[in-house]
């Protein structure tokens, strides 16, 4: 099975994917990433590891059975294009769920208790967090909405329950095929009224859905304005799921408590210069907010060893023939 890599793979990457996959694999690592080296590239492969394809690049893949994303986020894909190929499988990969998860709780937690802000005083001299009146808020027994309910937010469900006896509030697009009943207190569709009940009655929101046409500013100055004035707002999923502006504004105007980021709306063009790199509102201006830059997949234990694991799965059963994990649905776009 010819297998083709259309990103940069680090050198021990690669080492890990020869050393794992059967000896009958032919991986293709290239040094370059453009498209006319990739056309060059595809013509016989069996499958191809990455983020995005694009049209010239899939009628050249006269053999192509896969496309496998090796990460969770998929919204790079052209999900109209793929529909014309629809002997290809697409894949994403879920093995970063725990780690985005345990980012998730890290950053609802300090929120909850101002850590980051009292963090910045003390560093001043400035003892005011301990006699003001900026408290912070219970976890134990709190609810939890969870906008997402899939890997990484079954997760943080387990991990709230388990460890704060919280009750958890979901929404998932297809409500009657999960098998988190017992997980969770209420479990509702992705529509009007059911995203109305959980942001009504929610003492903390996680946003944990895909970005689609549909999720797109889902969460807008109306959905804000129905947050309790103590909630507290994480999203570790994308920028544009919830409106940026309106954000800004519910933050600004201290609508809700607070808010926990690792999702954004710009984004560095140069990681090799990632600096003065601003959002489209000043948010670095408000002391209600954390700001992560995106980095939840970033831990200690090489996650990108951790997500080959998870493609090395998926190619080995495209090569016997069976079903892959984690297809995308070509409809829904993710």
């Amino acid at each position: 099975m010819k297998v083709l890599f259309c990103y940069r793979v680090q050198p021990f990457v690669q080492e890990y994917y020869l050393r794992k996959l059967p000896e009958d694999f032919e991986l293709i690592f290239p040094q370059k990433s453009d498209e006319q080296t990739l056309i060059s590239l595809i013509t016989d492969v069996d499958a191809v590891v990455a983020s995005k394809v694009s049209e010239k690049e899939l009628l050249a893949a006269k053999k192509l059975k896969h496309i496998q994303v090796p990460w969770t986020g998929s919204e790079t894909l052209d999900f109209n294009l793929l529909k014309e190929f629809p002997h290809i499988t697409v894949s994403n990969s879920h093995s970063n769920a725990l780690v985005i998860a345990e980012h998730a709780v890290a950053l609802l937690i300090a929120s909850a208790k101002r850590i980051i802000r009292s963090d910045r005083m003390m560093r001043k001299g400035d003892w005011s967090s301990r006699y003001d009146e900026e408290n912070s808020f219970y976890l134990n027994q709190k609810s939890l909405g969870i906008l997402g309910l899939g890997s990484i937010g079954k997760i943080v469900a387990k991990m709230m329950k388990s460890a704060f006896e919280m009750k958890i509030l979901a929404i998932k697009r297809f409500p009657e095929r999960t098998d988190s009943e017992t997980l969770c207190d209420y479990i509702g569709g992705q529509n009007k009224k059911d995203l109305e009940y959980v942001l009504k009655n929610s003492d903390y929101i996680l946003i944990s859905l895909p970005l689609t046409e549909e999720t797109k500013d889902l969460i807008g100055e109306e959905e804000l304005n129905l947050m309790k004035p103590t909630a507290i707002l994480i999203n570790i999923a994308r920028g544009p799921i919830i409106n940026e502006k309106a954000l800004y504004e519910t933050l600004k105007h201290k609508k809700i408590a607070a808010a926990g980021l690792d999702a954004w709306y710009n984004y560095p063009k140069n990681r090799k210069n990632p600096v003065n790199v601003f959002q489209n509102y000043p948010f670095r201006e408000l002391d209600n907010v954390i700001l992560s830059p995106h980095r939840a997949f970033k831990v200690h234990q090489r996650a990108d060893i951790v997500t080959a694991k998870d493609v090395i799965d998926n190619l080995v059963l495209i090569s016997k023939g069976e079903k892959p994990k984690n297809q995308l649905n070509m409809d829904l776009g993710y």
